[in-house]
């Protein structure tokens, strides 16, 4: 081998090196800059997570808006409508107890707490919030309540208040490993126009 081939090779070894360096320097510094969170605060962050199973087959609006922080929101980015535009926003009080089935419209579900929130992952970030996947299984693979089946997770963004941790955003997202399953339209808010002449079997309370 050359000598031209050895400085070659030894410039792309201090390139390499000097890289290395960097991206290890770069990584202390944000691991600096991260706030940690407390012991607390994952287990306040998890119990809310755990309530929300509670909260969505009783039509509990009151109750689900409260999970989330005043400027909270809820987008489906599960059903065909939800992944095709780009996910479906319900934000604000009164469009977060839609969203469960409450505030304005009729309680059209069952009541039954028949699906769990799993492997719940939370990482802190920078801006002092923190983010977070939990996976959900259900009752009611192959038709049968008994037999449990894997859902498709939530990713979420969660944000410290002055009334506890509470959800700054929550998606509802198609598992990136699901190649085939049987999705939903999906619906809009109330008022919203692109839910005009589309299937929506949601029924308004009386006087609203």
């Amino acid at each position: 081998m050359g000598k031209m081939q050895w400085k070659m090779l030894a410039a792309m070894a201090v390139g390499a090196a000097v890289t290395y360096g960097a991206m290890q320097a770069q990584q202390t510094v944000q691991a600096q800059r991260t706030p940690a969170l407390t012991a607390l605060d994952y287990a306040e962050i998890q119990q809310l997570a755990n309530r929300y199973p509670y909260l969505i087959p009783t039509c509990d609006g009151e109750g689900y808006a409260d999970l989330y922080a005043d400027d909270g929101v809820f987008v489906d980015l599960w059903s065909n409508n939800g992944v095709k535009e780009g996910g479906i926003r319900w934000q604000g009080r009164d469009k977060l107890m839609e969203a469960a089935g409450s505030g304005i419209l009729e309680c059209r579900k069952s009541g039954l707490i028949n699906y769990f929130a799993t492997n719940h992952v939370i990482t802190p970030l920078p801006d002092g919030t923190a983010k977070g996947t939990v996976y959900t299984l259900s009752g009611g693979a192959y038709g049968d309540p008994d037999v449990i089946k894997k859902n498709d997770p939530y990713e979420d963004i969660y944000v410290k208040t002055p009334k506890g941790w509470k959800f700054k955003q929550r998606a509802h997202v198609r598992d990136k490993a699901r190649t085939t399953g049987v999705f939903t339209d999906g619906v809009y808010p109330m008022g919203d126009p692109r839910g005009v002449g589309k299937p929506d079997n949601r029924k308004r309370k009386a006087g609203k």
